[in-house]
């Protein structure tokens, strides 16, 4: 049998919507699963790598041909995957990512700007840890409490900004960017001779809770834009394509302090991490934009 073949019977089998036989190729959800691992996970999962590879090693290398054709190969890679999903919606098949829940106004910049700040996030967190550790001295146990105060000030303010009036609460994803990327610059010129646990822990909540209000005030926002039958999806794209971007900044950005602290990595790890939090605050000039387009030009449907 074909995998063409493979992949009607197991469309059969979900349209039923029915287990025969738990945990076999008869269970829609083992169906399912067998289902996306072909063409559109294994390009998705290729491209990626092909992508996060070469920004990892190649700026430290000294960007090898073969960096640069994974490059140009992963980003070859996930046009092609966009396409294959296109494919399958024009053709009346399930795809892996259903891509029409982008088509309302303001879902793909609000998409946009949660993609960027969670993949600033990621590649902040990255690379202030190897920073405490290889440009501190810090311990492992040391670093991870060191981002507690992080935490502290996202988990309050993701539960709380619903309390806020809404002509307040609809602005938070505008403003959130701007206060992760004033906590993140300030703690970045405060760490050149040292540590400073006061001033610290108080941008670092801060920054944690501009993160937040960058994120999930936004994201429910994104959320109201669409149709109800879209959610499954959106949870999907959104998912698949945060971890996409987390991998690519964790990689890219991560490098770029590799890369600059690779000769001595004691005199040069605040340079790195300086270098790094300046392109993270680029990124968030971008979220910003892409967060007020979203808030002045949508409006969730009545």
């Amino acid at each position: 049998m074909n995998w063409a073949d493979r992949r009607d019977r197991f469309r059969a089998i979900l349209a039923k919507g029915r287990c025969i036989y738990p945990a076999s190729t008869h269970d829609p959800i083992a169906a399912r699963i067998a289902e996306h691992l072909g063409y559109e996970a294994g390009i998705l999962a290729g491209s990626t790598a092909a992508i996060a590879v070469p920004l990892s090693l190649g700026q430290e290398r000294g960007w090898p041909a073969w960096s640069i054709l994974g490059l140009i190969g992963g980003a070859g890679g996930l046009a092609v995957f966009l396409w294959y999903e296109r494919r399958l919606l024009a053709s009346g098949r399930e795809p892996l990512l259903d891509l029409r829940v982008l088509r309302p106004p303001g879902v793909r910049s609000g998409l946009a700007a949660c993609l960027l700040v969670m993949g600033g996030y990621a590649a902040f967190i990255f690379t202030l840890t190897l920073y405490l550790q290889s440009g501190m001295g810090f311990g492992p146990l040391r670093s991870g409490l060191t981002f507690v105060p992080f935490a502290a000030g996202f988990g309050p303010a993701s539960l709380s900004w619903t309390r806020l009036p809404s002509s307040a609460s609809r602005w938070l994803p505008v403003f959130g960017p701007v206060a992760f990327a004033a906590g993140i610059t300030a703690i970045t010129s405060l760490t050149t001779r040292g540590w400073p646990v006061a001033a610290g822990v108080a941008l670092l909540a801060g920054a944690g809770a501009g993160h937040a209000a960058s994120f999930a005030p936004l994201f429910a926002r994104v959320s109201m834009l669409i149709d109800a039958q879209f959610a499954a999806a959106l949870s999907a794209v959104s998912n698949t394509a945060t971890l996409l971007v987390q991998a690519v900044m964790v990689a890219g950005l991560g490098g770029i302090y590799l890369s600059t602290t690779a000769h001595d990595r004691g005199a040069s790890a605040h340079l790195g991490l300086a270098h790094v939090v300046l392109a993270i605050d680029a990124i968030l000039v971008i979220t910003t934009a892409c967060a007020g387009w979203t808030v002045a030009r949508s409006r969730p449907p009545s």
